[in-house]
C-alpha cells in the first residue's frame, strides 16, 4: 500500500536527526571532527547547530520529494508537517509565533480550578495509551461484523498517527512553550506537532469514514467535540503552542482521509 512510503520517508528523517545529535547524548552520532576548522571550546555549539540545520533541511527535502513522487492520498499527511516545520522553525531556528503568544496568554487568563480539572481529564482522550486499545476493540467488532477493511483502518490510523507525530518531533525538535506555567508535568519530548491532537483527529476521522461505522450526525458531532476538547486542553494546559495543535489537526485529518482512500472499497 502506497501510504507506507511516507512512513519510510519520515523514518529517514528521524535518522538524519540522530546523525546530528550531540556526541555526549545517548545516540552519540555527532562527530566534532566533521568541523575541523572550528575550535572545540567556543565553536562546538556552532558546529552542532550547523549540522543540525543541515540535517533538518535534508530531512525536509526527503519528505517533500516523497510527496512529489507519490501523488496518491498516502502522500498527503507529510505535507502539513514539512510546511509547518518551515513556518515554526525557519532555517532550523524555532520560535513562538505572535499568534501563539497571544492565544496562550488569553488561555492563561481564563484558567479556573473547575476548568483545570475538566481539561486535565479531557487531554487523556488523545493519549495513545487510550486510543490504541479502543481502536483494537473497534477493529475486533468491525471484523466480526464482516468489515475487515474497517478493522484494519482504525488501528493503522492510530499507529500511523503516533509514528507521524513522533517523527515530526524528532525532525523539528521545537522546544515546549515556557511563556506561562504548565498545569501538568511538561512532557519530555519536543513540542511540534501535538501528538495528542494528531492521534485523536486521525482516530475520529477514521471512525467516521470506516465502512460499517454509520455514526450519524450525533456521532459526527460527538467526535468533533472530543477532538476539539483534546486540542483545547493541550493549549489550556500550556504544554503546546497553538501552531503545534493546528498542524496536528491538519496532519491527523489528512492522514486518516489519505489512508481511507488508499484502502479504497475495502475500508
Amino acid at each position: 500500500m502506497s501510504f507506507f512510503v511516507i512512513e519510510i520517508a519520515l523514518l529517514s528523517a528521524q535518522r538524519e536527526w540522530y546523525r546530528a545529535a550531540d556526541s555526549t547524548s545517548a545516540y552519540g552520532f555527532m562527530r566534532l571532527s566533521q568541523c575541523p576548522n572550528i575550535r572545540r571550546n567556543a565553536g562546538e555549539d556552532r558546529c552542532r547547530e550547523r549540522d543540525r540545520h543541515h540535517a533538518i533541511l535534508r530531512a525536509v527535502r526527503q519528505m517533500r520529494d516523497a510527496c512529489r513522487a507519490l501523488p496518491s492520498p498516502g502522500a498527503w499527511p507529510a505535507s502539513p508537517l514539512w510546511i509547518g516545520a518551515g513556518v515554526v522553525c525557519p532555517n532550523g531556528s524555532c520560535r513562538a509565533l505572535e499568534t501563539d503568544r497571544q492565544l496562550l496568554g488569553a488561555l492563561n487568563a481564563l484558567q479556573r480550578p473547575w476548568l483545570d480539572a475538566i481539561l486535565t481529564g479531557a487531554t487523556w482522550l488523545g493519549s495513545i495509551a487510550v486510543l490504541l486499545p479502543v481502536a483494537l476493540l473497534l477493529a475486533w467488532r468491525f471484523r466480526r461484523r464482516g468489515h475487515p477493511g474497517a478493522a484494519l483502518l482504525l488501528p493503522v490510523a492510530v499507529g500511523g498517527a503516533w509514528l507521524l507525530a513522533h517523527a515530526g518531533k524528532l525532525l523539528v525538535a521545537r522546544p515546549r512553550p515556557d511563556l506561562y506555567p504548565a498545569l501538568i508535568s511538561m512532557p519530555a519530548d519536543p513540542s511540534f506537532p501535538s501528538a495528542h491532537t494528531l492521534q485523536i483527529t486521525a482516530f475520529a476521522c477514521a471512525w467516521v469514514l470506516a465502512a460499517g461505522s454509520r455514526p450519524g450526525w450525533a456521532g459526527v458531532i460527538a467526535a468533533a467535540v472530543i477532538v476539539l476538547a483534546v486540542a483545547l486542553s493541550r493549549l489550556y494546559l500550556q504544554v503546546h503552542f497553538p501552531s503545534d495543535v493546528v498542524l496536528g489537526l491538519i496532519a491527523g485529518a489528512t492522514w486518516a482521509v489519505g489512508l481511507r482512500l488508499s484502502l479504497g472499497a475495502r475500508a
